[in-house]
């Protein structure tokens, strides 16, 4: 399970929101495999924060809330392309025969100069998909689920675009 954090200037707002529902989710998923949780950030897509293994549940959640909440304290936060930073992650993490979820926590607005109905993001889902079928790879092999944080138009009209309408602009089988 690999969390992405989006963690530009528009969602400094919403600190406190992400890093409840970040390890809350976070402390569901480790009961079943503690080192399979992953965390990313979306201004930083190459470094992977890990859950630990050996220490207790709460500790590990709690431990990754705690950078969460450092990475929004101590950054200049900035505008996020997030087709490019999405991209990069799913390079890593996707391989060939392995299982594997991602949940973007975002709002949805990604440099809103991209006139793309998916702010861009659409290009490396229609990638994701396109690849897994020259692999053969099972439908359910990949997940990438968006968790909205607040109201604005821009991001819910991206969002709403990826989760309803991609797969009929493209003829996809997501």
């Amino acid at each position: 399970m690999v969390f992405v954090i989006d963690d530009s200037k528009t969602m400094q707002r919403y600190r406190a929101e992400v890093m409840d529902l970040a390890e809350a989710l976070m402390y569901l998923v480790k009961g079943c495999d503690p080192k399979s949780i992953k965390m990313r950030f979306a201004s930083e897509p190459d470094k992977v924060h890990k859950g630990r293994k050996g220490i207790g549940l709460r500790t590990s959640t709690t431990a990754l809330r705690k950078i969460i909440g450092r990475r929004f304290d101590a950054r200049s936060l900035g505008t996020c392309n997030m087709e490019v930073k999405l991209n990069k992650i799913v390079n890593a993490v996707v391989r060939k025969g392995r299982q594997v979820s991602i949940i973007v926590l975002t709002d949805g607005v990604w440099e809103r100069a991209s006139q793309a109905p998916g702010g861009g993001v659409e290009v490396t889902i229609q990638s994701l998909v396109r690849k897994m079928a020259k692999n053969s790879a099972n439908r359910t092999d990949v997940s990438v689920q968006f968790v909205r944080f607040g109201d604005d138009e821009v991001g819910l009209a991206r969002l709403t675009y990826l989760d309803d309408n991609l797969k009929k602009s493209d003829g996809l089988v997501l």
